[in-house]
């Protein structure tokens, strides 16, 4: 499988705007989860004469809905399981999926979707509004559809199951906010108050990247919110100017607006920040061993 959507020459090529309008039509994956077909096929009968349990891949698609890719090693079929939660309106179908992360213990599937307004085209928009209309979903097998869990959180985005199995941990903008699998509730403390940027992804690890083992989280930042300039710390607390610069920016100025900053920072089991490593882009070697200028990468995705 090459696309969730169409394959088109054009898929992949508008840029971070998607000026050319393809990613709905491309699709565009951005939470994958290796499972087994077992733990969450409805219809797969493991006791059926012919059943051989597989792995399969999961996929929070943007704009395609959770989506199960079975066949990955030999011929891949794509099946869609929810294009909205059992609690929506008909008409209604997923914004913007994001992360999707398996609980080992039940083999629940929890997923977050960004935002009910905005697609991640325009996801820029949806951290300058300010609004919190992300949700965290949930996948069982037992049901074959999805719950909501929880709502009104402001743009939760990576997810991660914590080193003690107990609660998942959520990236919120500069926020990491704890859920808890017993109470299914979020906590009102976050794990993690303020990052030095806003987060992508996470991930819990066992070992530092300096091979020291060390449980661990790794969190993927892609814009400063710090020193010594944050558009988002700017418009955080400024309405004003946040439906002034939404009202008159394009949306590829507000883009150019966000510093480009690439950093992975490291935390602890309690939350504190162990290191950071950061890439302020502004230069690589060539293969003569000169530097030469180049733009920072965005990271949001490690492995």
């Amino acid at each position: 499988v090459v696309r969730t959507g169409i394959d088109d020459h054009h898929c992949g090529t508008g840029g971070p705007a998607d000026d050319n309008d393809m990613e709905r039509k491309c699709g565009r994956p951005l939470g994958l989860w290796l499972a087994s077909r077992s733990s969450v096929d409805k219809n797969f009968n493991s006791d059926g004469e012919d059943a051989k349990d597989e792995d399969v891949l999961l996929v929070a698609d943007a704009y395609r809905g959770f989506l199960m890719v079975t066949g990955i090693t030999d011929q891949p079929v794509m099946h869609t399981l929810a294009s909205r939660a059992e609690s929506d309106p008909p008409d209604y179908t997923f914004k913007l999926l994001n992360a999707a992360v398996q609980v080992p213990s039940t083999g629940d599937i929890y997923i977050t979707e960004t935002s009910q307004i905005f697609e991640r085209r325009r996801i820029f928009y949806a951290a300058m509004d300010g609004r919190a209309t992300g949700r965290l979903l949930r996948y069982q097998r037992s049901s074959g559809v999805i719950e909501v869990v929880a709502e009104n959180i402001y743009m939760p985005n990576g997810i991660t199951v914590s080193h003690d199995q107990q609660s998942l941990l959520i990236v919120c903008g500069v926020k990491i906010i704890r859920f808890d699998l017993i109470s299914q509730r979020i906590d009102p403390k976050p794990f993690i108050e303020v990052m030095p940027g806003t987060g992508d992804n996470i991930k819990a690890m066992h070992e530092l990247p300096s091979g020291d083992e060390v449980k661990c989280y790794f969190v993927a930042l892609g814009g400063m919110y710090k020193r010594p300039f944050s558009l988002l710390k700017l418009v955080s607390d400024k309405v004003w100017l946040t439906s002034f610069i939404l009202a008159v920016c394009p949306y590829r100025k507000i883009i150019d607006l966000v510093p480009k900053w690439t950093a992975l920072a490291v935390f602890n089991e309690q939350g504190n920040l162990i290191e950071t490593f950061t890439d302020d882009g502004t230069s690589k070697l060539d293969e003569n061993g000169k530097k030469i200028p180049v733009e920072a990468p965005w990271i949001s995705e490690f492995e």
